[in-house]
Formats: C-alpha cells, sequence, structure tokens
C-alpha cells in the first residue's frame, strides 16, 4: 500500500514528488513502445532554448515556460517574442507540475506547484498561480477534507482543474473521492470520472499530470497501469489510452500532457527494456484514433543511457520537446504508420 503523505498544504505521495525531482533514468516501457517501430528524431527540429538542464515545458500564445536544474535548486525560465530569461521574482525551489493557461480576462498565467526543502519528506509545498509579471499568489478552498493537490490547478478562464490525493480517516489512500476536479469560479470542486473507476475504489491510482482548454480537459491518471485521458468538463466525451505500464522487465512512464487544436490530446511516455535502447513515445489522440511517433536513442554502449526526449507541451500545433543535455527543442511530428482506432 502506497502511503500518503498529509501536510496542511498539499497532499501527495512521498516517492511521486521525489521522482519529478530528481528525474531518474529508469523510467521505461517496451511494452508501450512496441506498437511501432522506432524513429529518430527529424533533422528540421529547432533549438528554441538551449539548456542542459531543462526539465519540464509549458507552452501557449507563443510562450514558452520551463523549469531548469535539479531537485530543490531549480529555476522558471521563458521565452517570448524570443527573447529567454527568469520568469520574474520566482525564487529558486523545487518546481512541479507546471502549466500555462488563461485568466477570466483572457491574460496568460503559469501555474506550478513550488517545493522548499525541509526536514519532511518531500519538503513543504504549495501550489502557485503567477502572472509572469513579477506577482504571483496561492491558491485557496480548492481541496476537501483529508484530501490535498497531486498537480497544481490550470487555469482557463474562470475555471480550474486538478488532481487530487485523499486519504480515508486512518489515512489510507482514498481511492473513491481521489481523481481529476473541475471548479468553475465559486462553485463546489466537481470529480470527473477516471479510466478504470469501477475496478478502482480503493487502489492508488493519482493524477499525476493535468491540461485544460476551454470545455475539454486532459489528465494522466497512474498507477501500475498510466492512462492519458480527456473530456468535456461536464463529464461526457471520454477519450482514453494506456500509454504507461510498470510491471515487468519492460515498463514505460507517463510525463506529462497537453491539448492541442481541435481538441487533440498529446501525451509523452519515456520507456526502456534489457538489450534494446530507451526511447520516447509521442502520442497524437484524436476523436477516434491514435498516432505515434518513437523516438530512440542510438544504438551502442550508451543505448540505456537517458531518454531522447523527456516532456512535451502543444502550442495549437506546435510541439515542443524537453532533450536532455540539449534544451527545449519545436519537434516536427513524424508518426510511424496510420491513425489506430482507439
Amino acid at each position: 500500500m502506497q502511503i500518503t503523505t498529509l501536510t496542511s498544504r498539499t497532499i501527495v505521495t512521498a516517492s511521486q514528488r521525489a521522482r519529478r525531482l530528481t528525474r531518474p533514468a529508469t523510467l521505461a516501457a517496451c511494452a508501450i513502445a512496441a506498437l511501432a517501430t522506432p524513429g529518430a528524431a527529424s533533422a528540421a527540429d529547432t533549438v528554441v532554448a538551449p539548456d542542459p538542464a531543462a526539465d519540464q515545458v509549458a507552452a501557449l500564445d507563443g510562450t514558452v515556460v520551463w523549469v531548469s536544474g535539479t531537485d530543490y535548486d531549480q529555476v522558471l525560465m521563458q521565452r517570448a517574442g524570443g527573447v529567454i530569461k527568469r520568469v520574474e521574482g520566482a525564487p529558486r525551489a523545487g518546481y512541479i507540475s507546471i502549466d500555462l493557461g488563461r485568466d477570466s480576462k483572457g491574460r496568460l498565467v503559469l501555474t506550478y506547484t513550488r517545493c522548499r526543502k525541509t526536514n519532511e519528506p518531500g519538503g513543504t509545498c504549495t501550489a502557485k498561480r503567477d502572472d509572469l509579471h513579477g506577482k504571483r499568489a496561492s491558491f485557496k478552498n480548492l481541496t476537501l477534507k483529508r484530501c490535498g493537490l497531486s498537480t497544481a490547478p490550470v487555469v482557463w478562464g474562470t475555471r480550474l482543474a486538478y488532481g487530487l490525493s485523499c486519504a480515508t480517516p486512518n489515512n489510507f489512500s482514498d481511492g473513491k473521492r481521489s481523481g481529476l476536479y473541475v471548479k468553475t469560479g465559486a462553485g463546489s470542486p466537481r470529480r470527473l470520472r477516471s479510466p478504470g473507476d469501477a475496478a478502482n475504489k480503493s487502489n492508488n491510482a493519482s493524477i499525476k499530470a493535468v491540461d485544460l482548454r476551454g470545455d475539454r480537459v486532459a489528465a494522466i491518471t497512474a498507477d501500475i497501469a498510466e492512462y492519458a485521458f480527456t473530456r468535456r468538463v461536464d463529464g461526457s466525451g471520454l477519450r482514453s489510452h494506456l500509454v504507461g505500464l510498470g510491471e515487468g522487465d519492460s515498463q514505460s512512464t507517463s510525463m506529462g500532457v497537453s491539448l492541442g487544436t481541435n481538441n487533440a490530446m498529446w501525451t509523452l511516455s519515456t520507456s526502456e527494456t534489457s538489450d534494446e535502447p530507451n526511447r520516447a513515445n509521442i502520442y497524437k489522440i484524436s476523436s477516434s484514433c491514435y498516432r505515434l511517433e518513437s523516438l530512440v536513442n542510438p544504438s551502442g554502449p550508451n543505448q540505456q543511457q537517458g531518454f531522447p526526449a523527456t516532456d512535451l507541451a502543444v502550442d495549437r500545433t506546435t510541439l515542443y520537446l524537453v532533450v536532455p543535455g540539449t534544451g527545449i527543442v519545436k519537434h516536427r511530428f513524424a508518426p510511424q504508420g496510420g491513425c489506430t482506432k482507439l
């Protein structure tokens, strides 16, 4: 049973927080990667932010924001109008679950969870909203009793979407209440069903990534199996796909989710298996099918060291990747094969 760490401000699993802050190299998935013949990154790819320490990325309306650094010594960087600089006023800390959205006036708003190292496991984390001009504030009144945020809220107009991790009165994971929530204005948070809810009422599945565009929300729900899914905020129009699997010698881990033009859902998972090069699998999931591009490390003695890409963000139709040791890259999506029915 996965132990849930409770604080006054947040509930996240210690292992989940540690994985995101340290970004381990053994993330995995041959079962998922075998669905397509691996390819290589396009020669047309463009480095838009040279930063060997780049980690997570978010993008919207021509602005790209990413995390740079490791552990609790990270900074937030941004690129807008061709200019690269630090996000004004954001201190060095550990940053997880970043996203770009729009506020009620249509202005860009960055959201993230900021963690400071303390004697507590995983440190102390708070969810913030940031206007990219030096002003930020903490989110309030989003959680339920014995629940805390598993992702930072994402913002679109007056609507918020976020993951909650909840505990029972005796401090076990509460699968009935944990999950994806949407809140509109001053209304109460509303839980949206996730893939596998019927069988997972007492399991340890958690929401590890969220995106929101208009009335469409996307998320990653993760346990042994990890699903990317999207639906409207009223609960209709569910689409989901298996993108990660944590059993056996061949494993995969989903790293992020993003919504693009025509509500296409994009997600990336890293995968590894014995005696084969590590891969990064990029999925574009439409209303009825998905396309897959599998990037693969070069064969050789270092083929199982690191991954070709570790996160993605989509700004309408523009795809950005985090490429370890390089930085933020604008990538030309080149799927292998046709569109596979969901």
